[in-house]
């Protein structure tokens, strides 16, 4: 065989492996993934296109379409989304599985889609599905981290993962266990916390973001600690406040905290211009925070997000708040008109609606009742 037709063959081979073989989280994914993360997802998606357009071999806009769907589930809140993103899982998996099993971003990008899947699942009640997923995305990260210990993104999933086992009630531990789950919120916290530390100085700087919220989610689960604002103020400081993700997380741990006045002031100031997906869950957060601090404009905020929210969570509860909004004021009308608005509408999925169906069937004191929402979101 010449010479010739050794180097052409060397070189089919060579450029038959590279065209399959190609996940680069570059600029122009870096930029769309932070777009995502700040709720831009019409900019994200352009940013996207245009990478599959310029480089249509990666498949890193794969997981950051996934990651548009995740989020737009987590914020809208409504079937349609979440129909949506579970009818692109299986074929998302499918086309990250036919690519290059030796770089690092393989098994970790399955590995996320699944995890993203299952926290879906889980809110929307479908347990035996997404434990399915965790098992699934807790054994690809672990093998990934055996064969990358050095890849930080690796390290960000595995502890969130270690975090949603630590927060599995004791009641259902035992199942994790029994298929082999283990972990907890301080193994998860303490693997944050190191990686928020060395993520800035890295190469995958951009990770830092998503990293601080986990992180700032494993703080709020500890309750009782009287620093938990403190710390997730320091994490989450160099967050920029274009991220309306972040003024989500830091309105929450303001609020949960005895913090009312900055929690108002965060929301009140975050960016509301069209190019950010819908996230009406501030607005009611706002309601809620604003009746605390017994505000007369509160009831403007649980009208805006039952007038624009299209989800199934905290419908009920709005209702109820407006109805002790105008109790408190003295009108019994409108108190009478919201209470029979609780009755009807909305859906008893989240822990708020069960809490204000309850107190419907149960016919408990407006007082008490009043006092214990106030104090708990």
């Amino acid at each position: 065989m010449s010479k010739f037709r050794l180097l052409l063959l060397f070189s089919l081979s060579f450029f038959s492996r590279t065209a399959n073989a190609n996940f680069v989280f570059n600029e122009n994914c870096i930029k769309a993934y932070k777009n995502i993360l700040s709720l831009k997802f019409n900019e994200g998606a352009l940013q996207i296109a245009q990478e599959k357009k310029t480089n249509p071999n990666n498949k890193i806009p794969v997981l950051l379409e996934n990651y548009i769907d995740f989020l737009k589930v987590l914020t809208t809140e409504n079937n349609a989304s979440f129909e949506n993103f579970k009818s692109n899982k299986s074929a998302r998996i499918s086309i990250i599985e036919d690519d290059d099993k030796r770089s690092p971003w393989y098994l970790y990008a399955a590995a996320e889609i699944n995890l993203q899947s299952c926290i879906n699942r889980f809110k929307y009640l479908e347990f035996v599905s997404g434990a399915y997923e965790l098992q699934k995305a807790y054994k690809l990260l672990e093998e990934n981290q055996k064969k990358f210990p050095e890849f930080l993104p690796n390290k960000k999933s595995l502890a969130l993962l270690y975090g949603l086992i630590g927060l599995v009630p004791e009641q259902y531990k035992w199942a994790l266990s029994s298929i082999g789950l283990k972990g907890n919120t301080e193994q998860g916290a303490a693997m944050l916390e190191d990686l928020t530390q060395k993520l800035p100085k890295s190469n995958y700087a951009y990770f830092y973001d998503e990293s601080a919220f986990f992180l700032s989610f494993i703080y709020l689960s500890k309750e009782g600690d009287p620093a938990i604002y403190d710390k997730v103020k320091l994490v989450c400081d160099a967050v920029p406040k274009t991220n309306l993700l972040g003024v989500y997380v830091k309105a929450l741990a303001a609020s949960k905290t005895g913090h009312t006045d900055d929690a108002i002031e965060i929301l009140m100031e975050r960016p509301k211009t069209p190019n950010y997906g819908a996230f009406y869950h501030l607005d009611y957060l706002l309601g809620l925070c604003k009746l605390n601090r017994f505000d007369n404009d509160a009831v403007v905020y649980f009208e805006n997000y039952l007038k624009n929210y299209t989800g199934n969570f905290n419908i009920k509860d709005a209702y109820l708040k407006i109805a002790w909004f105008y109790l408190l004021r003295g009108n019994i009308d409108k108190y009478n008109a919201y209470i029979a608005l609780c009755k009807i509408r909305g859906k008893t999925i989240s822990e708020k609606d069960k809490d204000a169906q309850n107190f419907m069937l149960a016919n408990l004191s407006t007082r008490y009742c009043f006092v214990k929402s106030t104090i708990v979101f």
